[in-house]
């Protein structure tokens, strides 16, 4: 019973899983294919750097120039790829989500589905949890593949990417997926019609994306401290302004009080101010998964809020 009930949520999106679910897949298999590119040429370089004489001092030519254009290209690829990623949560939630409900009332064949069911409530399960699991998983793979392709990048050998795509990597990808075709569905059954629901639910997610972002960015603003940071030291995190310390006192000093007490501004080969050193204001990039947590939940909060407003609009709405 269960099976079938699954079999038939899934076919009366046959057409839209099919597309949607390729498109998907093409994303994902070009993300993993551009990672083990990247890599590939990546280490080609790494070899011929290791072949190469010592360079010359003085010398800005790089040993080994003939993988530059091929990882320059693989880079501009990677960034389409990216977008892919990024997008996939929203057109699945949404274009799966919205006709869940909106199909049924539309084709005014909601009354004959909700009278053969035991209740209105079981129906919309066995109808909105196999597709939702569907973009919850298809999103997730997206996710993952876009995880590796980040990593894979040649800036980021033995470091932590930290908050970089933070958008289109991981299973937050997934949450997302998650909540917006959480809305879908809710939108679907408010409104009863599927393109109205669908521009609805694309104004709905826009800003619940804005206010996530606004609230993990405060959130973020306020976890910022100052570290301080060396001129040819590497750093992964979230930056939120910078001052200088003054290596004698420890005293953190804007750039306006140094100008004020020294208009020369003498600074060393890297233009920080003599016996000073750079202090960034940031969050560290190992805090990237209590981040990730944090806006996971909220997004699971909207999911959450988004499925009880389906269930009570099916529950009493007329078809």
């Amino acid at each position: 019973m269960m099976l079938r009930a699954i079999r038939l949520a899934l076919s009366l999106q046959r057409f839209e899983l099919r597309l949607l679910l390729g498109a998907t897949l093409l994303v994902t298999v070009a993300a993993l294919a551009l990672a083990w590119q990247t890599r590939v040429v990546r280490e080609e370089q790494l070899a011929c750097y290791r072949a190469a004489p010592p360079a010359v001092e003085g010398s800005l030519d790089s040993p080994c120039p003939e993988q530059d254009p091929t990882l320059e290209l693989l880079n501009d690829a990677s960034a389409f790829a990216k977008v892919g990623v990024l997008g996939t949560p929203f057109v699945l939630g949404l274009f799966l989500g919205v006709p869940i409900v909106a199909r049924e009332i539309e084709a005014r064949t909601a009354s004959l589905a909700w009278s053969l069911s035991r209740s209105r409530r079981r129906w919309l399960l066995l109808r909105a949890a196999p597709v939702l699991a569907v973009v919850a998983l298809a999103s997730l793979a997206a996710g993952l593949a876009g995880d590796v392709l980040t990593h894979a990048a040649p800036w980021f050998e033995g470091s932590d990417p930290g908050f970089e795509d933070s958008w289109s990597r991981g299973p937050l990808v997934a949450v997302r997926g998650m909540a917006v075709g959480g809305i879908g569905l809710a939108i679907g059954a408010l409104l009863g019609r599927q393109l109205p629901g669908l521009l609805a639910g694309g104004l709905v997610t826009i800003a619940l994306v804005a206010v996530v972002t606004i609230t993990i960015d405060g959130w973020m603003r306020d976890a910022a401290e100052p570290i301080a940071v060396g001129p040819e030291q590497v750093i992964s995190g979230k930056i939120y302004g910078s001052d200088y310390r003054d290596d004698a006192t420890g005293e953190i000093v804007s750039d306006e009080e140094l100008y004020l007490a020294d208009g020369e501004m003498r600074t060393d080969e890297y233009g920080i101010p003599l016996g000073m050193t750079q202090v960034y204001y940031m969050v560290p990039g190992t805090r990237y998964g209590e981040f990730v947590l944090r806006e996971s939940a909220l997004f699971l909060v909207a999911a959450l809020l988004a499925s009880g407003v389906a269930v009570a609009a099916v529950s009493v709405r007329r078809p």
